[in-house]
């Protein structure tokens, strides 16, 4: 082994002090041992500061910045391309103690209250109220200062805090793993007791991204850095050495402190890698330095509590089933029923189900028990399906059962009931009270696909139904993406991320309760990230402490008592979930239409400076005056008023994306409201038909709707506004971006004004008193006088209102920020961005936002959601890069934004596009495959994505869209539309071989004979065939028929049927401008005089569409002054 292999050398430096003598020595003693280092042929491989004296009046982090530097230029000297890791952990000094003062709510949950709070913290419950202003008010220096001296790359992950994080030092055969961590985060106050200091196993978890032993696992040997020493956590649980490093405290306890001596702010350290093991050698003292081996640091310190150790033991207290009401009362708990909930005997559990299979399969019980899925795809090659029958029937009720225990669970508020028992007692009890099937859905997941929930309460049986024809299965859940129980498999690990849940069972030594508790994250060690119960009796001493590491609070009473003793219908707790469940599932069934802005603004929080900085307007910012008066809303509103005649107009808002179309919009409709008007808004939260909300305006009597975005409504858009105008009866403003005026009619001639027009000087004046009162001036601070303001405000306006505020509050251009933003990201957080992102887009965008848990899925990729995932999207909510909706979605803050992530940062990683386009297509196509209706949201996102226009216009390489089009071909096989999309895309790329075999495809797909795309698509390939290949006769002929078929379907579909117009008109000419030499003359005469009849009769029919009217323009004079050249004599 090499010295580079067998070596690393580390230099820890802490707390770095002020600019003064003391410094001055510092940077000389630390050179010098650096220096020799070098001599001696070696080379730095981690540079670690634990804690500084903070920012200097003046100077910021300058100090340090100076030391850095320093350092870093000796290590380049000596080995350019082979730069240490460089990380950084705040110490005491690197606490903005008076930010916290001026955050009062801040301190009590961080001290007194810490243990009331601590995992409503850990969770990122509260990020907003106290880790954000840790981030910006405490410790916001040292932020911005370990940002500048951040290498790109070097950061694996990080976490919760300032300061926490993870990377790496990777030699040829060996990695060091690196963990900085906040200590003192708690250490808000200036007179703060050090006894605050603290480092969590939660932390630990979050600032690697997974569990922190597992992570620790592989490493060679895992050094925790920090600025402060504190009790550590137990990382006894690690199999590899662990090295704590601090700047300062109390030596000890597990610790190495850097500051031994008065004067000593740092130490180098080497890592000699052995034969029999690891040592840590203080290169000074020349003698080595401790390690915290695997059980050794329960012999050094007391560990620090645990989420674990804070899960007491409870039998069945008050206090326990009180938090389980709470829990209940939120309508977001899910129920995981393993065996029960009848009495023990009822019928016959899956424990009992596998013994007696394994018996036939194997002559005995094998010792351990393989799982059921094991034992049931045995016995399905060794059984016969009478046998599997016979014994899958103890699974039933009994005749005449009456299941009263199931019937309590089906009265109580779950959001989800995911039912692994295979019985058919649900049913049952729905059967016996029909009324139950006004709020209960009985789901087999084996049939079934995950979608939108089908009733207030949803019960998914997760291995099927017995006694449904092929309607069970037991066996081990397949990996196929379209597959309905690995959907389920997959949807139920992201519910229990993200919800709290009781998992229910008749024994706690139940094997099948610990594989259904396997299949989630709770074993990791963490518990959990939301609360849990487990309904089961009393349990071993062995199990209790399995219980408290899944973070499952016990309930000690058998399923059957609970159900009928706890789950009573008339508690108060429950009637609450029940309602809060009902308002949910009534809301996203109704859906969202025309809204009355009276309801939007009632109530509504205060804005704020979030609008200001780059986010979308609501409706706070305009009751409360946060968006500034501009005179584009004194016109717009002008031009809304009524004539002379007491007719109400149609006004048209075109602007490019980030003008402030969606402001204005809102700032008029407030002032309709404000005048006593009754008034409508539309945008794309609507997630009704177009016609749905037609009837809603219609139905009242309207003073003005407002449509935002109102291209989302395709083709109709016209049509619709034109119908909520009601021939001058209400008001109809809308706001479409400049590039989507395509999607009107020609034939549409609304009042038009436009959101790109320069700013006035009064404009700008407002726009600087907005900014001003908000305190973001930011670089228009330097202005003193006010003309030299209004002057760079007027500059900075001229590429639009959103760029304005960004490079106002930022100094950053728009894409520079828009891309240094997603460049500073983990990997995980900017795989959840650019998913948003692209969704988002004026490329995608069919809805407002994705599902959180939706998002999960979409991003894992066809695995599990980790927790690592979920918290990645709490980051990107706490940095206020992405927002979080009430229902549950998320959103990108600004669609201009979402727009340039697309253009700007992923269109320039082909590899990372193709990838969020292939997840993304997957999930829907999964859930979609099987839906009919081309307007549910599930379906016509779907049908966005699978678009060749879309594939074509990201100008994905073709072998790329091929890969994302075969990986949903399980799903879709069988979807005309797929074969479509396919073919299309093959056409305008020039394989017609391939765009025929699709084509034929679509055809032999149900409907597919007489779908006018399918027909339309398919002349047109026979069009371009011929054209290329004018010599050959079948493929003349197949040409002719083709212009046929395209007749037959503007006959039949008249000005329903633009594209067939469209198709006839350009490729039937370019078809015989490439024949006429070769068509005998009455054949081309004869399609020429065809064409230009279908091109006159669609210049009637369609002549409010663009791209036909722009095809006839062109086409039809140039098919007139055509001559065939071909054999023959005209008759």
């Amino acid at each position: 082994m090499t010295e580079r292999e067998s070596s690393a050398h580390i230099l820890c430096v802490g707390p770095v002090p002020g600019p003064t003598e003391a410094f001055d020595r510092t940077v000389e003693a630390v050179v010098q041992d650096l220096r020799s280092l070098h001599d001696s042929g070696k080379r730095l491989d981690g540079l670690f500061v634990l804690g500084t004296c903070g920012e200097l009046p003046g100077g910021g982090y300058q100090a340090v910045r100076d030391l850095v530097d320093t350092l870093m230029l000796e290590c380049m000297g000596h080995a350019p391309n082979a730069t240490p890791v460089v990380l950084a952990a705040p110490g005491l000094g690197d606490r903005r103690t008076n930010g916290a003062a001026r955050r009062p709510l801040l301190r009590r949950p961080l001290t007194d209250m810490w243990d009331g709070y601590a995992d409503d913290f850990w969770r990122g419950d509260l990020d907003e109220e106290v880790a954000q202003p840790l981030r910006t008010d405490v410790f916001g220096g040292f932020e911005e200062w370990q940002s500048r001296i951040r290498q790109p790359g070097s950061w694996l992950h990080t976490g919760v805090l300032a300061g926490d994080a993870a990377s790496s030092i990777d030699l040829e055969r060996k990695r060091i793993g690196l963990v900085t961590v906040n200590t003192v985060f708690r250490m808000v106050a200036e007179d703060a007791p050090v006894s605050l200091a603290g480092c969590y196993d939660e932390q630990l978890n979050r600032a690697v991204g997974a569990n922190f032993s597992a992570w620790a696992g592989d490493k060679a040997l895992t050094v925790l850095l920090a600025g402060h020493t504190c009790i550590l956590p137990d990382v006894s649980g690690t199999s590899t050495p662990v090295l704590a490093l601090a700047g300062e405290g109390e030596g000890g306890g597990g610790w190495q402190v850097v500051s031994r001596a008065p004067g000593q702010v740092h130490r180098l350290l080497r890592v000699d890698f052995r034969d029999q093991g690891l040592e840590v050698v203080d290169v000074e003292a020349g003698r080595p330095v401790p390690l915290l081996s695997r059980g050794s640091s329960a012999s050094v310190t007391a560990p620090a509590p645990t989420n674990r150790d804070r899960v007491p033991e409870e039998n069945d207290g008050a206090a326990l089933i009180k938090d389980f009401y709470q829990q209940a009362s939120t309508g977001r708990m899910v129920l995981v029923l393993v065996s029960g909930p009848e009495a023990d005997g009822a019928v016959l559990r899956t424990d009992e189900l596998n013994e007696r299979l394994a018996r036939l399969v194997y002559g005995s019980i094998p010792s351990p028990l393989p799982s059921l899925a094991e034992t049931w795809d045995a016995a399905r090659e060794e059984l016969s399906a009478g046998q599997l029958e016979q014994q899958t029937k103890a699974l039933l009720c009994p005749p005449g059962a009456n299941p009263r225990a199931a019937h309590r669970v089906l009265k109580s508020p779950w959001w989800r009931i995911y039912d692994f028992t295979g019985s058919d007692t649900f049913a049952v009890a729905v059967g016996r009270d029909p009324q139950l099937a006004d709020t209960v859905a009985l789901v087999n997941g084996v049939q079934e696909v995950p979608g939108k929930k089908k009733n207030v309460i949803e019960v998914v049986s997760m291995n099927g139904t017995v006694g449904e024809a092929g309607g069970y299965d037991f066996g081990t859940v397949p990996t196929q993406d379209s597959d309905p129980r690995n959907l389920w498999r997959r949807q139920f690990q992201t519910e229990l991320l993200n919800r709290p849940v009781l998992f229910m069972a008749l024994s706690p030594d139940s094997p099948a309760l610990w594989d259904t508790i396997a299949m989630t994250d709770r074993l990791s060690g963490s518990g959990g990230s939301y609360p849990g119960f487990i309904v089961t009796p009393a349990s071993s001493d062995a199990n209790r402490p399995r219980l408290r590491r899944a973070g499952l609070r016990h309930i000690q009473e058998a399923p059957f008592d609970f159900a009928t003793r706890r789950l009573n219908p008339g508690h108060g707790d429950l009637i609450e979930g029940m309602r809060s469940l009902s308002q949910s599932h009534a809301g996203e069934r109704r859906g969202t239409g025309a809204v009355q802005v009276a309801s939007l603004i009632a109530d509504v929080p205060k804005g704020g400076r979030a609008f200001l900085e780059g986010s979308e307007p609501t409706w706070g910012d305009i009751v409360h005056n946060v968006a500034a008066d501009l005179s584009m809303v004194d016109a717009l509103d002008k031009a809304a008023q009524r004539d002379q005649s007491g007719r109400a107009p149609i006004v048209l808002l075109k602007g490019s994306a980030g003008s402030g179309k969606t402001t204005a919009l809102m700032q008029c409709a407030y002032r309709f409201h404000v005048r006593g008007e009754k008034v409508y808004w539309v945008d794309r939260d609507a997630s009704v038909p177009r016609r749905t909300i037609e009837d809603q305006v219609l139905e009242q009597h309207v003073g003005a709707v407002f449509v935002d975005d109102v291209d989302m409504f395709g083709g109709q858009a016209a049509s619709m506004l034109k119908t909520l105008n009601k021939d001058g009866e209400t008001a109809v403003i809308a706001a479409i971006r400049t590039t989507r005026h395509s999607v009107l009619d020609a034939t549409f001639d609304p009042i038009t004004l436009r959101s790109d027009e320069p700013l006035t000087d009064a404009d700008l004046k407002n726009l600087i008193k907005a900014l001003r009162k908000q305190g973001l001036l930011g670089e228009l601070k330097k202005h003193r006088l006010p003309h030299q303001r209004l002057n760079a405000m007027r500059t900075i306006c001229e590429r639009g209102l959103l760029a304005a505020m960004i490079k106002v509050v930022t100094g950053k251009d728009f894409e520079e920020k828009v891309r240094s933003e997603f460049q500073q990201l983990g990997s995980e957080e900017r795989a959840a961005y650019a998913t948003v992102c692209l969704f988002e887009s004026a490329l995608v965008y069919k809805q407002r936002g994705i599902d959180e848990e939706d998002l999960l899925l979409i991003v894992a990729g066809g695995k599990a959601p980790t927790r690592s995932l979920r918290e990645a999207v709490s980051r990107l909510v706490g940095m206020g890069i992405l927002m979080r909706s009430g229902d549950g979605r998320v959103r990108c803050r600004q669609r201009a934004i979402a727009d340039s992530v697309v253009d700007s940062v992923l269109r320039n990683n082909v590899e990372q596009l193709s990838s969020v386009v292939e997840f993304l297509l997957v999930f829907y196509a999964a859930r979609a495959c099987n839906i009919q209706d081309n307007d549910h949201p599930l379906r016509r996102a779907m049908i966005k994505l699978l678009s060749h226009s879309l594939m074509n216009d990201l100008k994905l390489p073709v072998q790329s869209v091929r890969k994302i089009y075969d990986r949903v071909l399980p799903s879709l096989q069988d979807d005309r539309h797929y074969w479509l999309q396919r073919g299309q895309f093959e056409l305008e790329n020039g394989d017609l071989g391939v765009a025929r075999n699709h084509l034929l495809s679509a055809k032999g797909c149900d409907g597919g004979e007489q779908d006018t795309f399918v027909r339309t698509t398919s002349s047109a390939i026979d069009l371009k065939a011929a054209a290329k290949a004018p010599r050959k006769p079948d493929l003349e002929r197949a040409a002719v028929n083709a212009v046929q078929e395209l007749y037959a379907v503007t006959r039949e579909r008249g000005g329903d049927a633009p594209h067939s117009y469209t198709i006839l008109a350009r490729e039937g000419s370019r078809w015989l401008e490439a024949c006429a030499e070769t068509l005998d003359s009455q054949t081309f005469l004869d399609n020429q005089t065809l064409i230009l009849q279908i091109i006159a009769q669609g210049k009637r029919f369609c002549r409010g569409n663009h791209q036909f009217m722009s095809v006839a323009d062109t086409y039809e004079p140039f098919l007139k002054k055509l001559q065939p050249r071909g054999p023959g004599i005209p008759v």
